[in-house]
């Protein structure tokens, strides 16, 4: 990322001038900035109906950097520099994922595989425990490995949220694939009752009665949901999405698992199977 400049000439000391035309202060005057008052060691001041404000403290409450260059008799103030990091890697292939750690979140990423670089917006939570995952896989089996690359972009009590990106090896060209929450609103119906919770998929109907759930009745909630855990994996050559159906608050009755298949130039849903004990818990 390229530092932003503001060159103010001709200032030999570290200060703003504003012209205020008859306006005059109480001394010390206050500094607030962002609805922020800051305390510095030069307060403003009026000098001869000008106000003069330290821009050393404006520049650190903005948190941008301030330099004096005697040579060219300016002030220069600068955007600090955002530094990217790696943070998943394939070493033995040349890949390399980095990005900007902001806000709690990794964002403005940068995929180099064998020395091309490209820019990608995504986002992943900066948790450890939740990096970026990099998986080659043969999923469309033409002999060519592809870069499957598995971000978390949310996660908490009863949050975990994956997405997935198909890339080329070659052209770092992104390969389309259909959202897994359009897949479910397309091929899974579930309705709440009193006593019981039906599943329609595949045109077949599943029942989980009251006492195949652990929450009581009075408790669910009025709709399945389903946006609160998705998990994304690479099995046998084959994208999986893995999304957890939601009764109650930090309650499920399951998940479906979506098979991912290459068709038309993308990877739509193959097999879709609903499963009552998934591999993996909650």
């Amino acid at each position: 990322m390229h530092k932003k400049r503001l060159v103010i000439t001709g200032i030999a000391v570290l200060t703003i001038i504003l012209a205020i035309g008859g306006v005059f202060a109480a001394d010390p005057m206050k500094l607030i900035v962002n609805k922020q008052e800051i305390a510095c060691d030069t307060p403003p001041k009026v000098i001869q109906g000008t106000l003069m404000v330290p821009i050393k403290a404006v520049a650190e409450s903005l948190d941008v950097d301030v330099n004096w260059d005697e040579q060219e008799n300016a002030v220069i103030i600068t955007e600090k520099e955002e530094t990217s990091k790696i943070i998943a890697d394939i070493p033995e292939e040349k890949i390399t994922l980095s990005a900007i750690e902001r806000d709690g979140m990794y964002e403005d990423f940068y995929l180099e595989i064998n020395g091309r670089r490209k820019f990608f917006d995504w986002k992943n939570v900066t948790n450890p425990t939740y990096g970026p995952q990099l998986v080659l896989s043969d999923l469309n089996e033409d002999g060519q490995e592809e870069l499957i690359v598995i971000l978390t972009t949310g996660t908490g009590t009863g949050v975990n949220v994956n997405e997935a990106h198909i890339i080329n090896v070659k052209t770092l060209a992104k390969i389309y694939m259909d959202d897994p929450t359009a897949i479910m609103l397309k091929n899974v119906k579930t309705q709440v009752c009193a006593d019981k919770i039906e599943i329609t998929l595949n045109n077949q109907k599943q029942f989980i009665g009251k006492e195949n759930v652990e929450v009581a009745p009075e408790n669910w909630f009025g709709e399945i949901g389903f946006n609160s855990i998705r998990r994304f994996e690479v099995v046998n050559n084959t994208l999986k999405a893995n999304i957890a159906l939601q009764i109650a608050p930090a309650s499920f009755i399951g998940e479906v698992q979506i098979h991912y298949v290459f068709k038309d130039n993308m990877y739509q849903a193959g097999k879709i199977e609903f499963r009552k004990e998934p591999d993996q818990n909650f």
